[in-house]
């Protein structure tokens, strides 16, 4: 189902799985179009537990038809406005809300660096194991620095005005 909302302006689809990997299939005007990952922009919210403040964010893909993972530093490249430390920190305060079911396939990558691993990031993780593991809300896990390449099941999040 694809859909628009006024919060980033943009937008949205509804998940398939297709041989086993998760790809965005619209469903406007030309039925069996399958979207790439680099022009997927799904929008969530977050509200802080104790302030109240909302702020409006958007997770998007970064790949290119047909690739294969890359590497964070060119991941960011293509995503340069993902969120860092303080947009990081604001979201790991907000972990137990449920941002988007049509997040939940995905790991949430954001470019907020370890301090003592730079070459590690924050990443949100709400699918599989973590989620049974962690009641039902989002992990808040930093990335594997060693080899780490980012694929179909990421976005990288982003703030919207």
């Amino acid at each position: 189902m694809l859909f628009f909302s006024s919060d980033c302006g943009v937008w949205h689809t509804k998940m398939f799985y297709i041989s086993n990997h998760a790809m965005e299939r619209t469903t406007n005007h030309k039925k069996d179009d399958i979207m790439t990952h680099k022009d997927i922009k799904k929008s969530f919210s977050a509200t802080h537990p104790t302030t109240g403040e909302t702020r409006h964010f958007e997770a998007v893909g970064f790949l290119n038809e047909g690739e294969l993972p890359i590497n964070d530093d060119e991941m960011f490249k293509r995503v340069p406005d993902a969120i860092g430390e303080e947009e990081g920190k604001f979201l790991d305060e907000c972990f137990k809300q449920d941002w988007s079911q049509e997040l939940w396939s995905h790991n949430l990558v954001t470019a907020w660096r370890h301090p003592d691993r730079p070459r590690s990031v924050r990443c949100f993780v709400r699918h599989g194991h973590y989620w049974a593991q962690h009641g039902h809300y989002w992990a808040r896990l930093w990335s594997d620095p060693d080899g780490l390449r980012w694929n179909e099941y990421d976005l990288v999040v982003r703030r919207c005005a």
